[in-house]
């Protein structure tokens, strides 16, 4: 989100000074290469750090300038309790404030209501009523493998703040580059904070509707994704681009539907539908992994191929990745596993023992007995199936993202399993 919203700043015109605290990912940003994947990301830290509008800096003594704006883009994790943690967001801001004066915070990282009426409060305390900046909440909707298109055209910008001249600062700052009709909100911070963990509760919620209507249409014998292409059609149902698979992840939709149910529970409210969501998704993993130890004859000797590791596709971001919580299910059920994907070049990141990384879908499908597709990359589309069985020593196939075309694998007389009929209803 930082480096996105960097580029994207300083491809606006602006001078942009980053931040970066940890010595090997500012090492790395410094030599021009990035510490993780994202499509077009590269190439835009390349020309802006080329322009010179772009630089990057560890301490923050460094690079400080009054009458900036700071933008705080730090992670908050989640709490074994479910809660985000924003002391990474409080250390940053009471940092920044403590060596420089800037005109105003804006706080991008996903935050607890309420974060930054208390940031104001402290800031007021640090500096005084008159001479602290305003805290804006300002949240990113962002996704991962699609960020900067998303930054450069996005579907709106919300920007939450009870001073309407630091709301006019940064409307100016952001209509200097996006396109015209880009919807423009402002509200005030504890709504702009709830509008991002609202709208991330309810893409995992629409993501476990269809997940689980995709298992109903399996037991009628038919598609899934033709149901949800119907109904996507009207524009109440909003479910857009969205399509069953093995299940949701990532870094943000666990953490923030589990923030939401904590925060109701906090004022003995109950989000049932969220939890049920949140336990939708966890029970998937369990279920896929024993029906796909159903298909084989015996687990315990079953040799498998993972194609895809990250919880997305055009990303190399495995955290909360269905696919890795497969992969470990299956494991301890006593299967050998291989897996490719095309961003993960070492098994350290994995952190999954028992677990071979292999160099190409090919490698990873030699001498196994089932190919399991777990993440929609566009090249698995494009695999060359023959050569795949010939390389294989079961017949098993089983496409969890509707990657591979069924009719040419029956073709070559290989089974063919995709979530209409992996059996997931039964």
């Amino acid at each position: 989100m930082g480096l996105v919203t960097a580029g994207g700043m300083a491809l606006f015109g602006y001078d942009v000074v980053c931040v970066e605290k940890d010595a090997g990912r500012l090492s790395c940003l410094l030599e021009g290469h990035l510490p993780f994947y994202e499509p077009d990301l590269k190439e835009l830290i390349r020309t802006q750090c080329d322009n010179k509008r772009l630089k990057f800096c560890r301490s923050i003594e460094t690079c400080t300038m009054d009458n900036s704006l700071v933008f705080i883009c730090v992670d908050s994790p989640i709490l074994p309790a479910g809660r985000l943690d924003a002391s990474g967001v409080y250390d940053a801001v009471l940092g920044f404030v403590s060596k420089c004066r800037p005109s105003a915070v804006v706080v991008r990282s996903t935050v607890p209501v309420g974060t930054a009426k208390l940031l104001q409060q402290k800031l007021q305390h640090l500096r005084g009523s008159c001479s602290a900046p305003t805290v804006v909440y300002n949240p990113e909707f962002m996704r991962e493998g699609r960020a900067v298109e998303d930054f450069l055209s996005p579907s709106r910008v919300i920007i939450g703040t009870e001073n309407s001249h630091a709301a006019k600062i940064l409307r100016d700052v952001y209509e200097v580059g996006l396109p015209k009709e880009t919807p423009v909100m402002v509200t005030d911070s504890a709504s702009a904070e709830l509008i991002k963990l609202a709208s991330n509760a309810f893409i995992a919620m629409e993501l476990s509707f269809v997940n689980e209507l995709s298992d109903l249409c399996g037991s009628l014998r038919i598609q899934g994704s033709e149901v949800v292409r119907g109904m996507s059609l009207d524009p109440r149902v909003g479910i857009g681009e969205l399509s069953p698979g093995p299940g949701w992840g990532g870094p943000c939709l666990a953490k923030d539907a589990s923030e939401l149910v904590a925060f109701a529970a906090e004022r003995n409210l109950q989000f049932k539908l969220i939890e049920s969501a949140i336990e939708s998704n966890a029970r998937r993993i369990d279920v896929i992994a024993e029906r796909i130890a159903t298909i084989l004859d015996d687990i315990c000797t079953s040799r498998i191929a993972l194609l895809g590791l990250t919880f997305k596709a055009n990303t190399s971001d495995l955290r909360n990745s269905p696919a890795l919580a497969i992969a470990e299910r299956l494991i301890a059920m006593g299967a050998e596993i291989s897996a490719f994907d095309p961003t993960v070049g070492n098994s350290d990141s994995i952190g999954i023992h028992r677990l071979r990384l292999a160099d190409s879908p090919y490698d990873a499908a030699r001498e196994t007995d089932c190919l399991l597709v777990l993440t929609e990359w566009d090249e698995f589309a494009d695999l060359n199936i023959e050569r795949v069985a010939k390389s294989m020593r079961g017949r098993t196939i089983v496409d969890l993202r509707a990657r591979l075309d069924r009719k040419s694998i029956e073709n070559l007389g290989l089974r063919y399993f995709g979530l209409g009929n992996l059996g997931l209803d039964t």
